[in-house]
């Protein structure tokens, strides 16, 4: 598993947003298909480069494992994007960091351990200091993952009333 390395804020680390793969340094495999990295993290010494895509999911209750079992819908989002950048790249599962986060505040377990290995690296290996920024992490993350979810009811509850509202005008015109 890599680790970061960016004690008191040095870091031999590049990263870059929204690129395809093969335009940073991944063979395409042939009848691959191009993706596009959320953000990608680059080792300037070792030449290692980490891939991340970031998914907000939304667990189904129709769906007995979702009901059931917990993190399930984190884990196969997590499990379906390692497996999209693998087989269309020449790209070790290792390297590739689905962050994925339920609806409701679950996180995928690539995603904890991506958080784990962020903190601890920040922190230069000091155990409370990296306690104090996943908590603030995981704090930003939850405000962020509830907004967008405020957004959505908002958004479902003015649909559903203007559906409502063009049923009793077209009723209220018919009688």
């Amino acid at each position: 598993v890599p680790s970061l390395d960016c004690r008191l804020g040095v870091s031999d680390y590049v990263s870059g947003m929204e690129r395809y793969l093969h335009h940073i340094g991944f063979e395409l495999k042939e009848k691959g298909k191009g993706r596009i990295a959320d953000l990608f993290l680059r080792n300037e010494t070792t030449g290692n480069i980490l891939v991340f895509d970031v998914e907000c999911t939304l667990p189904s209750i129709r769906k007995e494992a979702h009901r059931t079992t917990p993190l399930a819908k984190a884990e196969e989002e997590e499990a379906k994007k390692t497996r999209t950048y693998t087989d269309n790249y020449d790209i070790s599962p290792t390297d590739v960091f689905p962050l994925v986060f339920e609806t409701y505040g679950g996180y995928g377990p690539r995603s904890k351990e991506f958080l784990k290995m962020f903190t601890t690296a920040v922190a230069g290996g000091d155990e409370d200091l990296a306690g104090e920024i996943t908590k603030y992490m995981r704090d930003r993350i939850a405000v962020a993952l509830h907004d967008d979810h405020a957004i959505l009811i908002d958004e479902l509850v003015t649909r559903n009333n203007a559906s409502t509202y063009k049923t009793t005008a077209t009723r209220s015109r018919t009688m």
